[in-house]
């Protein structure tokens, strides 16, 4: 199996489409509409390339050719960035996406990001929280019933932070 990260291009329309209306929906964010249209395909593409390397980093995970899943990191405040991912459901459970979380990481490393990077989770989805430990992530946060999940019921949301480069100041004092 061939799996590498992509940055998105304008042109990935329907693959992305494809991708959002293949992925287990109870754990999209209300922001990801169901099911995912052209229109809001082109204008979640035109976000992503717009602000690649600029406000976030976006890629698509490829396995084999074919776009499977999507993970991306944008730029918050207070020196935090937030990570964000899904795959296809026939893809789950396949390490796919705790490898490609691994290969954001390693990537932003190199750029000038925010030295701790966290994700959100609904206390349920126990495959995300899964691949956010496997890449060495901890739970700092329980905010109890505070996400409206697509079926109108409310869920628990988990914060899980990873330090992803230490900030090393020397301070040298000259007498």
């Amino acid at each position: 199996m061939n799996q590498e990260l992509k940055p998105w291009r304008l042109d990935d329309r329907q693959a992305f489409a494809d991708l959002c209306n293949a992925t287990n929906h109870a754990y999209l964010t209300m922001d990801f509409p169901v099911p995912m249209r052209q229109a809001d395909a082109r204008w979640w593409l035109e976000y992503a390339v717009g602000n690649d390397g600029i406000t976030g980093v976006f890629r698509a995970v490829y396995v084999d050719g074919e776009i499977v899943g999507q993970v991306y990191l944008r730029k918050m405040e207070q020196a935090k960035g937030q990570i964000s991912f899904f795959i296809k459901r026939a893809y789950e459970g396949q390490g796919i996406m705790t490898q490609a979380v691994s290969d954001l990481l390693e990537e932003i490393k190199e750029g000038n990001w925010d030295p701790v990077v966290y994700a959100e989770v609904y206390a349920k989805n126990h495959r995300s929280i899964r691949v956010l430990e496997k890449n060495g992530f901890i739970r700092t946060a329980i905010k109890k019933h505070v996400l409206l999940c697509k079926d109108g019921s409310l869920s628990d949301q988990y914060t899980f932070e990873k330090k992803i480069w230490q900030n090393n100041c020397f301070v040298i004092f000259l007498l």
